[in-house]
């Protein structure tokens, strides 16, 4: 019955999970997760389902979103990649590289045919999902999510 339990509470998570979207509103991410645990002026924070969910928006559309804290199957970053990709086109199969930081990882690349990129950490178990103009613009997104104190999300 435990092995059940856990099953079924892995489907509930995947199914969540894989309703995360590009694209959407300040106020559709609000529907979608809740009241957000912390706000920046282009950045919304939320916590749900054991993941923190950060959403970074470009003129009121989210353009990079991020998932940490939680574990994400590789049926689950499918789910979700899925899931976007009416705004990034179709991905790319991973692959796998190390990060080019002060200190090495292991991440997982993939690209889009409409120009998004998407990352996933097998070390730290982040998920950051980027819009071709998302990808453009990422160094003025950080420095505003680095202005709002939520550098820790490792954004």
């Amino acid at each position: 019955m435990k092995f059940f339990t856990i099953i079924l509470l892995a489907m509930l998570g995947l199914a969540w999970t894989a309703e995360a979207r590009l694209g959407e509103t300040r106020d559709e991410c609000k529907v979608r997760y809740g009241e957000p645990t912390r706000k920046g002026v282009n950045l919304l924070v939320f916590n749900k389902g054991g993941y923190t969910i950060a959403c970074l928006f470009v003129n009121d559309k989210v353009e990079i979103i991020q998932f940490s804290g939680g574990e994400l199957s590789e049926a689950s970053r499918k789910a979700i990649l899925e899931k976007n990709q009416s705004i990034t086109g179709e991905w790319s199969l991973p692959i796998l590289m190390p990060t080019l930081t002060s200190k090495p990882s292991r991440c997982y690349f993939y690209s889009s045919d409409k120009g998004g990129v998407a990352t996933f950490d097998l070390d730290t178990g982040i998920l950051k999902i980027m819009t071709s103009y998302g990808k453009e613009h990422e160094r003025e997104i950080r420095e505003e999510a680095v202005k709002n104190n939520v550098d820790s999300l490792g954004l």
